[in-house]
């Protein structure tokens, strides 16, 4: 480990990352959001953001972004197949 932290506030937002001897590295940050349900009740949910980095067995530095929210998890990267198009 090359680098690692961690840090939490008082209203529940965090924030970590760490670096890793073979280039690894990962960043995220989380919040506190209040939402609707499916019966449209309010709760809290967690929003995170993030990234992470690594090399690929070709020796390509990949990166994959994302966010989860009360919508769910969504990656993007070019490591990551993408779907049919919507219309």
């Amino acid at each position: 480990m090359v680098r690692s932290e961690f840090n939490q506030e008082p209203d529940g937002a965090y924030n970590f990352g760490f670096e890793t001897e073979n280039g690894i590295n990962r960043q995220e940050n989380g919040q506190l959001k209040e939402a609707l349900d499916e019966e449209n009740k309010p709760h809290t949910v967690v929003v995170v953001r993030g990234s992470y980095t690594y090399t690929d067995k070709d020796g390509k530095v990949e990166t994959v972004n994302y966010f989860a929210d009360e919508t769910g998890f969504h990656a993007e990267g070019d490591s990551i197949p993408k779907g049919p198009a919507r219309r």
